[in-house]
């Protein structure tokens, strides 16, 4: 009677600690992991697989909630000793997915898929389509990380339907997520917003507010890309008050981020820079890689509108030796991209045009539409400045700098990423007014000033008058 008695208690706190796990309370859900942990060692016969399973779902909430990937690596490696294999597969699969998510999470992606791959070999010999369709869910994940978004998407698409053809509603949402996620780096704003609603959607119906958090922060992601900053703060916004309440540090530490790149949009450097850099504290806390080397690259890049050059060499140097070591292309193109603006402004153009075409080099293989966009435009403007300051003028580099810039706005058009076309626009219209193409040039000024007002933007509304009046004291003289 007493060992059943506890049998049904150990039952009632792993469902407890499931329920506090999904709803986002972390600390109460390890809590209780502990406890059944320290229940079963209690018992003189006492299940090594429960205490196994115990501690792989409570290296799991660690992970969720802290990113200690050192600490979750050692629990999930010491619980995988106390298990068989060919006792229980399952099990054990689901314990080195965990050590694919954590390489993956940690940017050793070519790790992460070698776990991935044999766990997806145990799933399909024990036929558990749940774990098969997780599986590719991860790998998808891992493919994006790489920038390699055509095969992310391929696997995700799977993983969508086997999910839905469990209904699995959470997981649906997961894979939701992530299509969002890469749809939007393929510059397909339309489809990426309806996979984040979607997510939303399910979120809110499972009560699952995490999930909530994470929708609302990828849908302001949309609205920043479509120049629609003030929408995208209130989503920003949810995502961290969300966050804040369920004591999740990723969740704090992206919505910083993003919060910090809108109010740099707005112009308000100082706010922005407040934001990243609680950001980057979060990910040095949590040993966040990834983190580290996108939080150091915006606030490279707040430092190069700041003038302080030095500052931003600092950060950006910092990216780029981070990510290299990822192997993360996405994110490494954005440092490229403004390690060229760094040299663009300090006037050092050669080295400007390395890292823009270093940048470019890097778009081809992940087809990155924000990257294309940037990198096209750091080009263009590189390429110019070195022509027009070299002993000899060569008209053939004029216009393919022109060109360049046409393929960027002409790119951000079409994936209506309204504050990059403006700003290829403004450096597209500032070489055609210097070649005295001044119909042309003045047409595409207008055009991004309209969009410049529209989006709060007091920095780029100045530079556009100041050129515009430029252009006037030279025709009048």
């Amino acid at each position: 009677m007493i060992k059943e008695k506890k049998k049904y208690f150990i039952n009632a706190l792993k469902h407890r600690a499931d329920i506090y796990r999904f709803i986002g309370k972390y600390d109460n859900s390890i809590d209780d992991y502990k406890k059944i942990i320290t229940l079963c060692k209690k018992n003189e016969n006492h299940n090594q697989f429960m205490i196994a399973e115990m501690m792989i779902l409570m290296a799991n909430t660690i992970l969720m909630a802290e990113r200690d990937y050192k600490t979750c690596k050692e629990i999930i490696e010491k619980a995988l000793k106390k298990i068989n294999e060919k006792r229980n597969p399952e099990f054990f699969a689901d314990g080195l997915g965990n050590l694919g998510q954590l390489s993956s999470q940690k940017g050793d992606y070519e790790i992460a898929l070698k776990y991935f791959r044999r766990t997806m070999s145990i799933y399909k010999k024990i036929k558990n389509e749940h774990g098969i369709s997780m599986t590719l869910n991860n790998i998808g994940t891992t493919y994006w990380h790489k920038g390699e978004l055509d095969r992310a998407l391929i696997n995700l698409k799977k993983s969508l339907k086997i999910s839905e053809k469990l209904g699995q509603k959470n997981d649906v949402g997961i894979v939701y997520s992530n299509m969002g996620v890469i749809y939007r780096n393929k510059g397909e704003l339309k489809k990426a917003l309806k996979y984040h609603n979607k997510q939303l959607s399910i979120a809110k119906e499972l009560g699952y507010k995490r999930g909530i958090g994470i929708a609302s922060g990828n849908i302001g992601i949309v609205y920043d890309d479509r120049g629609e900053i003030d929408i995208a703060l209130k989503y920003y916004k949810k995502h961290l008050s969300i966050s804040e309440e369920l004591g999740d540090r990723q969740g704090i530490g992206m919505a910083s981020a993003n919060i910090g790149v809108a109010y740099y949009s707005k112009d308000e450097f100082e706010i922005a820079l407040n934001y990243i850099k609680k950001y980057l504290l979060i990910a040095e806390e949590m040993d966040y890689k990834l983190g580290i080397g996108l939080a150091c690259s915006n606030i490279g890049e707040l430092y190069i509108y700041l003038g302080k050059y030095h500052k931003a060499n600092m950060y950006l140097e910092r990216a780029k030796l981070i990510l290299t070591e990822n192997d993360n292309k996405i994110i490494l193109t954005g440092v490229y991209t403004n390690l060229s603006e760094l040299n663009y402004v300090q006037k050092n153009y050669k080295k400007s045009l390395i890292f823009a075409k270093q940048a470019y080099s890097f778009v081809k293989k992940t087809n990155e539409k924000e990257d294309e966009i940037r990198t096209l435009r750091a080009m263009g403007k590189a390429l110019y400045k070195n022509t027009v300051t070299s002993m000899k003028k060569d008209m053939k580099n004029i216009r393919k700098a022109i060109s360049y810039l046409k393929r960027s706005a002409s790119i951000a058009k079409k994936t209506g990423r309204n504050i990059e076309l403006a700003k290829s626009l403004y450096e597209l219209a500032n070489i055609l007014l210097h070649e005295n193409e001044l119909m042309e040039g003045k047409s595409h000024l207008k055009q991004a000033r309209k969009i410049f007002k529209k989006s709060g933007s007091i920095v780029w509304l100045e530079r556009i008058e100041k050129l515009f009046s430029k252009k006037m004291v030279q025709q009048r003289g």
